[in-house]
């Protein structure tokens, strides 16, 4: 009978256990001997989201002065970092080049006169002598034709590079024409893609036409060689033939060629340039050409940038550029000046690029940044600057302390709650945006309780939250 009692009493012991944590999890229970937890109320504030890189002040645009004439450079009037005036004479060149030309123009002249006089000589016996000039005519022609020969081949060297950069021009022309067709750039950056576009087109026409020229040259040697040799024949025969017809109709042809060759030179004297001049105001950023050399026509010998327009180029994280829009306020900060300077989001480059940044290689995308106009004086092209983009402000944001917020082994944010049960829960969390120690979410409610600190906790475990401000927490 007395182990039949000590058995019930036993069960009525557990009973009471088992009501005592049914009431605990129910909240019926006094919790002043359960974990006390830093805790903070899911609240509403405002949040800015900004993004930091690092850039250099440049020239918005920039006009260039290419050689207009092959000829040698006489004086260079500018340096780097020189003012220059529109109008302005920046190079000179040499006018003997010039008068080489008009001397030229003479001897093509004179060897007109001369093949004219060739029509006459058709009754003329030909002798030992005539035989021997005859010969060296027909070496040379031939050394002329291999002689053209090889410059058309480092011409069609020169077409095929000149063909790969307009092409290369011409994509990148189309794809910033559907951004500007899509309102991401402006009508001025598509127009310096346009001009690009025309500059290698001129190139490339530059080349072929010189091909072209030079083909003509190979069919002229050719010819030169075809008139050598029937006039070597016809020398050598002339005594035998009962008709110079042939040899008519050789100096004919050359009569032809003096004619062209007076035509390009007088043309060649006609477009050539004197000097060059600066395009528009601005400062003298770059210089490609030296007293004494000989430029090619077309090359680029001094770059101007206007000092009154003036951008900002800054690298951004491609992590961070899905947040980056068009218009997007910007601070610039620098060595070189005091204080704060105002900035727009102007244009977004179209693809990203590999640079170097802190020691480590990283994918980047360039942007530029547009100046306040009040702001220019203090810039100058080659400042490096600090750029912090405000990429978004919220309001009315969702926030909690950012030392509340939990990573998994996945990469998923999460955070511990605290239900009016005073039980721990975990919660999923989506992270949208920063604001000092603070951070915007998504997945919580406003005035849910998240625990500061979660590292001593668990999900399941019963504590008493301890918020700032208010009294500590506890079942009743």
């Amino acid at each position: 009978m007395k182990k039949k009692i000590i058995i019930i009493g036993i069960a009525a012991i557990i009973i009471i256990a088992a009501f005592m944590v049914i009431k605990r999890i129910k909240g019926d229970a006094p919790v002043n001997n359960l974990m006390p937890v830093e805790a903070e109320k899911v609240k509403r504030d405002t949040v800015t989201n900004t993004i930091k890189a690092d850039g250099e002040v440049e020239f918005k645009d920039k006009s260039f002065v290419y050689a207009g004439s092959s000829a040698e450079i006489k004086n260079v009037f500018v340096e780097v970092g020189d003012t220059v005036k529109k109008g302005q004479v920046i190079i000179e060149y040499d006018k003997e080049a010039l008068d080489e030309l008009k001397n030229q123009l003479s001897d093509a002249q004179l060897n007109l006169k001369e093949a004219k006089i060739s029509l006459q000589k058709s009754q003329i016996p030909a002798d030992e002598n005539d035989i021997k000039q005859a010969q060296i005519k027909v070496s040379q022609a031939e050394s002329n034709i291999d002689e053209a020969k090889y410059k058309l081949q480092q011409l069609e060297v020169s077409i095929k590079q000149a063909k790969t950069n307009y092409e290369n021009a011409q994509k990148d022309y189309d794809s910033n024409k559907i951004l500007f067709d899509n309102g991401v750039i402006s009508k001025e950056e598509l127009d310096k893609y346009d001009k690009a576009v025309v500059e290698t087109k001129n190139t490339l026409d530059g080349y072929n036409s010189q091909y072209e020229a030079e083909k003509l040259a190979i069919s002229s040697a050719q010819k030169n060689l075809e008139i050598a040799e029937t006039e070597y024949d016809s020398i050598v025969n002339k005594n035998k033939l009962n008709s110079n017809q042939k040899e008519i109709e050789v100096n004919k042809v050359q009569v032809e060629k003096a004619e062209l060759k007076i035509k390009q030179l007088q043309k060649d004297i006609n477009d050539f340039r004197i000097n060059e001049t600066a395009p528009v105001d601005g400062t003298v950023v770059k210089l490609n050409a030296e007293k004494g050399e000989i430029p090619s026509q077309g090359t680029s010998l001094v770059e101007i940038g206007n000092i009154n327009e003036l951008i900002v180029k800054a690298d951004i994280d491609e992590y961070d550029m899905k947040d980056v829009k068009i218009g997007q306020k910007a601070e610039i900060k620098g060595d070189s000046f005091n204080g704060k300077i105002n900035g727009t989001i102007s244009k977004i480059y179209p693809t990203a690029e590999e640079k170097e940044k802190s020691g480590s290689r990283k994918t980047m995308v360039t942007v530029e940044i547009a100046v306040d106009k009040d702001n220019l004086g203090l810039l100058k092209a080659g400042y490096t600057i600090k750029a912090e983009i405000t990429t978004n402000i919220n309001e009315n944001a969702l926030v909690i302390p950012i030392t509340s917020v939990m990573t998994d082994k996945n990469g998923n944010d999460y955070v511990y709650i605290i239900n009016e049960q005073n039980i721990v829960e975990k919660k999923d969390i989506y992270l949208k945006g920063y604001s000092d120690m603070y951070i915007e979410i998504e997945g919580l409610n406003d005035g849910e309780t998240v625990i500061i600190q979660p590292d001593s906790v668990s999900e399941g475990m019963i504590v008493s939250a301890v918020i700032a401000g208010e009294q500590e927490t506890s079942a009743e």
